[in-house]
């Protein structure tokens, strides 16, 4: 009964959205994260554009970690503790974080213990001054695993390219959103926890922008 309960218990544990918030608490997967997904999904598409006014009037930047939030501007928190999984699945989060970013809404991140691998793509793809972690959290830059097997002819090609495809999509989130060079990058994808960067390296590198203490 109790390896049954604790059976039950992972099955219950997965990634959640309430009212404005995201709490990616677990593996990011297809398992974990379709109901936050449905749900923020139906969160993008009620925003409503805010206007050019708005948007010019709250576009100096932040200066304290604790700034009321802009006027009239929608935000969006994401907190992480997530150890990274699916990049397709990711890859999904971000594209609705990047419809909710052109309509106006500030993405707010706040990395409270780890984010890795796409987890940390999450991370630095917050709204500029609003990218926040704990002091004793880290991030994990990698390359990540490939699986799978080619079973028929052509088909490793395909995996290959695609494969090609999502490190290219990795480096440039990287390149996109942090003062991290394409050599610091390619370290970090070659020698598997060498992208291991906790709070103090991580604002240095603008991975985040506040270190909460």
């Amino acid at each position: 009964m109790e390896n049954q309960n604790t059976t039950n218990d992972k099955k219950t544990l997965e990634n959640m959205m309430h009212e404005n918030i995201l709490f990616v608490c677990t593996r990011i997967d297809e398992d974990t994260t379709n109901k936050m997904t449905s749900k923020l999904i139906e969160w993008v598409n009620k925003l409503k554009p805010i206007t050019p006014e708005i948007l010019a009037k709250n576009t100096s930047a932040i200066t304290s970690p604790y700034a009321a939030w802009p006027e009239d501007q929608p935000v969006l928190e994401v907190y992480l503790q997530t150890p990274g999984g699916s990049i397709p699945v990711a890859q999904s989060i971000l594209s609705l974080l990047n419809m909710a970013r052109a309509k106006g809404t500030i993405i707010k991140t706040i990395n409270l213990s780890n984010a890795s691998s796409c987890g940390s793509l999450l991370a630095v793809s917050g709204t500029k001054g609003y990218r926040y972690m704990a002091e004793d959290a880290y991030n994990l830059i990698h390359y990540g695993s490939r699986n799978g097997v080619a079973e028929r002819d052509g088909e490793s090609k395909y995996m290959q390219e695609r494969a090609d495809r999502f490190t290219n999509m990795l480096k440039n989130i990287y390149l996109e959103n942090t003062n991290l060079t394409l050599k610091e990058i390619n370290t970090y994808f070659k020698v598997e926890g060498s992208g291991r960067l906790y709070a103090k390296t991580c604002l240095e590198k603008g991975i985040c922008d506040w270190v909460i203490t």
